[in-house]
């Protein structure tokens, strides 16, 4: 009985730590940001993808 307590604690938490993270707009790769292009065009992205194709968010 306290497995099956401790396995559906487990499962709550993870479930609930995951809805926290997504309603943030959060990603593995950071937050969702602004990010100006080096052609000038500005995408909604995540700032570590932001950062990898060389552009600039605020």
């Amino acid at each position: 009985m306290k497995s099956l307590l401790a396995i559906l604690l487990t499962t709550l938490v993870a479930f609930s730590a995951s809805t926290h993270a997504s309603s943030r707009d959060a990603t593995e790769l950071g937050p969702m940001v602004n990010c100006t292009l080096s052609d000038n065009s500005v995408v909604n992205i995540p700032s570590g993808l932001c950062r990898i194709k060389g552009g600039k968010y605020w």
